[in-house]
């Protein structure tokens, strides 16, 4: 499987809720960075973060960019045990043709500070 089509499988394990796969993904000794937490994990333990949290994650590919022995996706997600959506931009690095390091920004989709809204700065995406 080439690099694309491994984080597409990737997301789409998480779709479903195979987390037990998780990380057949990853070289035995990948890192795995969530930085917007101070985070850092071994496959084994990504894998029992997201059984642990629990709930169905439903998650929208909205873009994958790919570089030489890397891949970016940009995920739209929503749990249903967490309130609204949340974006994450991860960085996949590839090994051998397995994740040798991922680092992943997760981040709750919100509204703009009301002051911006204000002073008319900025504009609505969605």
């Amino acid at each position: 499987m080439d690099p694309r089509q491994t984080v597409l499988a990737f997301w789409q394990d998480i779709n479903m809720q195979l987390y037990d796969r998780l990380p057949q993904y990853f070289s035995p000794v990948a890192n795995i960075f969530w930085h917007n937490s101070n985070e850092r994990f071994n496959p084994e333990e990504f894998q029992r973060v997201y059984q642990a949290y629990g709930g169905a994650w439903h998650v929208e590919v909205e873009r994958i960019l790919s570089s030489e022995g890397s891949i970016i996706s940009i995920t739209n997600a929503k749990n249903s045990k967490a309130e609204g959506l949340h974006r994450a931009v991860s960085f996949f690095e590839f090994e051998d043709g397995y994740i040798r390091t991922l680092h992943e920004y997760w981040n709750r989709i919100g509204c703009a500070p009301d002051w911006r809204h204000d002073q008319g700065i900025g504009h609505n995406i969605f």
